[in-house]
């Protein structure tokens, strides 16, 4: 399973039961406490993994100064080309080597880089789980003053209306906890890895750390925005929401739903963005419906294969049982158990025919490896065919009874 989705098992159902149970201001608590404990264990990271990093790096980086200058020696280079090379060393690895030190702090820097600018764009701070929290229990609490004891059937349709609101509100505050908390992690952690930027064949992981900062302060800044904007739409409507309809209450879920789907869904696109993954293969409805469709397509083609090959091995065997000469007179059963082997057993050597084929380069690679089987056994049966016997000629008529020329009958 994926991590998210086990830190989301246990944030939502805490948040949900700390509301339900113990009030809004124990919900909001607990979540300001995850966060907080969250943030204090990452940054004590810092310290043991820079120094396991600046080890990694001077490692790699006296690997990397000693082959240059070992190239440099077997090619004879006069003087110009080894201070050359010196200077080119010097400026890669104290470049790095600042990266390392340094790692921490711009990654953090990026992060919250893009968290202002979100918070300056909309005007509030979206991804702040308590005041997303805070808006869902307003939402729910409006819902029900509309409660009366003298409407006990509608009571209950307000409830659960409170109760649907108060849920989405909590995944959505979920979600921001979640991301809040990868940004610590990766701000921590991403500090090993910049001592992968000591040698030229391993600098690549050092920049795609930044890359990956880069991401999370971008998922961090849709994240934001998202729930920025929705705010605001709750707050007008909830400005405005009287109860006096049933729409009025439905309208107001379907925005927090629709709000939850695109926070789920929109930050998860903008991080694969800026890091490169592709965005609609393992996200999104299009890319499930096409990778479910094509799995689908997939599967039904091999079924249709397996069966013609299956059939053709089946005509083969009862064409090989009868060369054999049957089974014996009534004994159906060894008739039918013969049959079976030799089917198995065709399939069997279709199969690695197919293959040893394909991994000698005699066999080409198209169609379904169903298919191919099926055309191999069909040509071997007609290989295995008997040949048609010769037509013979009628067998002589027998003789007629010879009459004398006298037309008297000859004596026997």
């Amino acid at each position: 399973m994926d991590p998210r989705r086990r830190i989301a098992i246990l944030i939502l159902p805490t948040i949900v039961a700390c509301f339900v149970f113990c009030g809004p201001a124990s919900a909001q608590t607990v979540i300001d406490t995850v966060m907080s404990d969250y943030s204090t264990a990452a940054s004590a990271w810092v310290g043991p993994l820079e120094t396991l990093a600046t080890q990694l790096f001077w490692s790699l980086a006296a690997i990397q100064f000693c082959y240059a200058m070992g190239q440099l020696a077997f090619r004879g280079a006069d003087l110009s080309e080894i201070l050359a090379e010196l200077v080119t060393q010097i400026l890669f690895i104290g470049i790095f080597f600042f990266l390392v030190q340094q790692s921490s702090t711009i990654a953090n820097d990026i992060i919250t880089s893009f968290k202002e600018a979100a918070t300056n764009a909309s005007g509030t701070a979206g991804s702040n789980p308590t005041q997303i929290l805070n808006t869902g229990i307003n939402m729910a609490q409006k819902i029900c003053d509309l409660m009366s004891i003298t409407t006990p059937g509608v009571d209950v349709f307000y409830a659960i209306a409170a109760f649907v609101v108060i849920l989405l509100m909590a995944f959505i505050a979920a979600l921001a906890v979640m991301v809040n908390i990868e940004a610590y992690i990766i701000v921590s952690a991403l500090v090993l890895f910049t001592g992968f930027g000591g040698s030229r064949w391993t600098r690549d992981y050092a920049l795609r750390s930044l890359t990956f900062a880069i991401a999370i302060g971008g998922k961090l800044f849709m994240l934001n925005l998202v729930v920025g904007i929705g705010q605001k739409i709750i707050n007008s409507q909830s400005g405005t929401f009287t109860g006096a309809s049933y729409t009025q209450v439905m309208s107001l879920i379907g925005v927090v739903l629709v709000l939850a789907a695109i926070v789920k869904q929109l930050p998860d696109m903008t991080a694969s963005l800026l890091s490169g993954a592709a965005i609609g293969s393992s996200s999104g409805l299009i890319g499930v419906g096409r990778a479910a469709a094509t799995a689908a397509v997939g599967a039904a083609t091999a079924g249709v294969g397996a069966v013609a090959a299956t059939g053709a091995a089946g005509a083969l065997a009862s064409q090989q049982v009868a060369a054999a000469g049957g089974a014996a007179a009534g004994n159906r059963l060894a008739h039918f158990a013969g049959l079976t082997g030799r089917t198995m057993r065709n399939l069997g050597d279709a199969a690695m025919s197919d293959i040893g084929g394909r991994l000698a380069g005699t066999r080409t690679n198209r169609g379904v490896m169903g298919f191919r089987m099926a055309a191999d056994l069909d040509n071997r049966r007609q290989s295995q065919a008997p040949a048609p016997s010769a037509q013979q000629s009628p067998p002589p008529a027998p003789p007629s009874a010879q009459s004398s020329p006298d037309n008297t009958i000859s004596p026997t």
